[in-house]
């Protein structure tokens, strides 16, 4: 859904790259300011569905190098550093599904 994709757009996107041209990243113009009107619950629900991409990408990622580690029982833990890494519900969800 367009929401969805947006939000990856976002996540994936270079700071320098966002809202240069009318499309940036799959997101449209259009989008953003529907997102971002007046009516509140457009951005909590964008919101939301970058909360939950970003967590689908984190667990994706983490996954990937316990795979390359040789699996959970290979590591003592992971540990995510930076901005990233404080974003709790993300944590939260690579120790629930991954035992990490």
């Amino acid at each position: 859904d367009d929401l969805r994709a947006a939000a990856r757009g976002l996540l994936l996107a270079k700071p320098a790259d966002l809202w240069r041209d009318e499309h940036r990243n799959g997101v449209s113009r259009a989008l953003a300011e529907a997102v971002c009107g007046e009516d509140m619950q457009g951005g909590r629900d964008f919101a939301a569905t970058a909360q939950n991409e970003y967590e689908g990408f984190v667990l994706e990622v983490v996954s990937t190098l316990l795979e390359r580690a040789g699996g959970p029982g290979a590591v003592d833990g992971v540990v995510l550093a930076g901005g990233c890494g404080l974003n709790v519900r993300a944590n939260q969800r690579v120790f629930d599904e991954l035992g990490a």
